[in-house]
């Protein structure tokens, strides 16, 4: 995790697992704990400040113009920047652990699961 404030041309999805971070985003300061789900658009900038020891996460990298097809062929919208560039937060409540033992107990459909934690 870097503590090198940048930006970069590709979204990035980053799901807190286990532990915190506090990250600077946008130049405001920000602190995601477990099962927080941050989505970074492209030119976000962002860096992290500190994390605790047990820190784990995901993180999920798509090119832009890649997750703005998918966008576009389900109709979805992706929050345009407001004034305060707020980075984009989801609580998840737990869908990556339910997602895991639902991979672990129907392994054949482990990759349906895998698609379905990624939208």
């Amino acid at each position: 995790m870097s503590d090198i404030y940048h930006s970069h041309n590709f979204y990035e999805f980053v799901i807190i697992i286990e532990g915190s971070c506090t990250q600077i985003i946008n130049d405001k300061k920000f602190i995601f704990n477990k099962d927080t789900l941050l989505l970074l658009r492209p030119d976000d900038c962002h860096s992290v400040l500190s994390q605790t020891d047990d820190v784990c996460l995901i993180s999920i990298s798509v090119e832009a113009n890649e997750f703005e097809s998918f966008a576009g062929n389900f109709n979805l919208k992706i929050p345009l920047y407001n004034e305060k560039k707020q980075p984009i937060i989801f609580e998840t409540e737990n869908v990556y652990r339910n997602i895991s033992m639902l991979c672990t107990d129907n392994i054949e459909n482990c990759n349906e699961y895998d698609c379905k934690l990624i939208l």
